[in-house]
């Protein structure tokens, strides 16, 4: 057609310019010419200088009769952008018509885009276009897709977000929507190792709540993102993998203190005098000592109010040595010696008896037993020797360590196991 819109303009160089868009659609860009240079023509003339954004190619400025038309038109072609403009250094001012294939439907106006940024999910990005206040019907987090990316097979894709473009300013007449369709999954995800063999873990997931197995949920927090569900999920985890109430969750070596009891033990020494032998007995002690031994960190949880049971005896003595003693003295005088001996086991010598002579006297506790007569020094009670042994060397205690969005309340149990080396007090005299 050689007129355009209204008597008048006449179209530079007898044809539009068109371009082919994406999905099939086309522009045409129709750039016509003005009679003259006259400024008179600026404000007054506007309304037949200038149509409405969103008109068809085919429509005249106003009601004034149609231009016949000289030849096909391009259908569905709605004027987008519109403009006087020049061309240097032709003084003549040009008027450019843009327009574009739109109609009421919803088309997509460039190719998709795909990624997998998003913690390796699928995302498409969808540019959509169509005329100037087309109704949207679309819901987040209701609507899905079954999409198909090349060499990725096809995943189920739901609506997670519709933003409508910012146009130019010498643009309008079209609505021009982002669409992001998302695979459902974890978002993010991060670890946190704590100390006791535990990790914690927040997992952050779109359109499906988290699925968590082996670990105890501690909270799950609901939001609601632009439309669509976005849950966070704190998760406390074995290091290892396993049930978190399952036997040991952390092991470590180290070096702890640990007491070895002293020895108590009966001895005779003999002590000679003028036609005479003494025999002096008592109970000698080589003292408890206390040096770190290496030894075997476990630690366990456990629920409810039962607490596992120990993997060895515990070390926790509840009695010591006990000395019990009788003889008579030079004066007749019947005499003991009871007493407890705290932090001593028995040596190797538990009991004593002796009995006076007159060429060999019995001098226990440094007092003189009269001929005939018995001195009896006896030692009981008290732990084994450790030595060689396996043992719960600490007292394990119920720690809480936290508790689950059912409020069911989880406690750590540790223990210190060693096997004891050589190295206690030595067998006094």
């Amino acid at each position: 057609m050689s007129e355009h819109r209204r008597n008048g303009l006449i179209i530079w160089n007898s044809v539009p310019t068109i371009q082919k868009l994406y999905a099939g659609r086309h522009r045409l860009r129709v750039i016509c010419e003005l009679p003259d240079n006259n400024t008179d023509w600026y404000f007054e003339n506007k309304d037949n200088l200038l149509a409405e954004f969103g008109t068809l190619s085919e429509a005249p400025f106003s009601d004034d009769p149609a231009i016949p038309d000289e030849g096909q038109t391009w259908p569905n072609q709605r004027l987008v952008r519109h403009e006087v403009t020049y061309f240097p250094p032709d003084p003549t001012p040009k008027l450019s018509f843009e327009y574009e294939e739109l109609t009421d439907q919803y088309v997509e106006s460039e190719s998709e885009k795909i990624d997998y940024d998003l913690n390796g999910l699928r995302r498409v990005t969808r540019t959509l276009i169509a005329i100037e206040g087309t109704e949207y019907n679309k819901d987040v987090g209701v609507d899905s897709i079954e999409h198909t990316a090349l060499g990725y097979g096809t995943e189920t894709l739901y609506l997670a977000s519709v933003s409508e473009q910012a146009k130019d300013d010498n643009e309008s007449g079209f609505t021009l929507i982002k669409e992001v369709w998302l695979q459902p999954g974890v978002i993010r995800e991060s670890t946190r190792t704590e100390s006791g063999g535990l990790v914690s873990k927040s997992i952050t997931t779109w359109y499906d709540e988290p699925s968590i197995s082996g670990g105890a949920v501690e909270s799950v927090v609901k939001d609601n993102v632009e439309g669509f569900n976005v849950w966070t999920a704190s998760v406390k985890e074995r290091l290892d993998g396993q049930p978190i109430t399952d036997g040991v969750a952390q092991e470590y070596e180290g070096y702890f203190d640990f007491q070895y009891p002293g020895v108590a033990s009966a001895f005779v020494k003999t002590g000679s005098f003028p036609g005479i032998t003494a025999r002096f007995c008592g109970v000698a002690q080589s003292p408890p000592i206390t040096t770190p031994i290496p030894a075997t960190v476990t630690v366990k949880y456990f629920t409810g109010t039962t607490p596992p049971a120990l993997q060895e005896d515990l070390w926790a003595p509840s009695n010591w040595a006990q000395l019990d003693a009788t003889w008579i003295n030079v004066e007749d005088q019947p005499r003991s010696k009871v007493e407890g001996i705290r932090g001593y086991r028995v040596g190797p010598t538990s009991l004593l008896t002796l009995t006076s002579t007159s060429s060999s006297i019995a001098a226990p506790f440094n007092e003189f037993v009269p001929a005939g007569n018995t001195a009896v020094i006896s030692l009981a009670g008290g732990p084994e020797n450790p030595e060689g042994n396996t043992y719960v060397i600490n007292e394990p205690r119920a720690e809480f360590a936290f508790s689950d969005e059912d409020g069911t309340e989880y406690f750590r149990w540790v223990e210190v196991i060693a096997t004891i080396p050589a190295g206690g007090p030595s067998v006094p005299i």
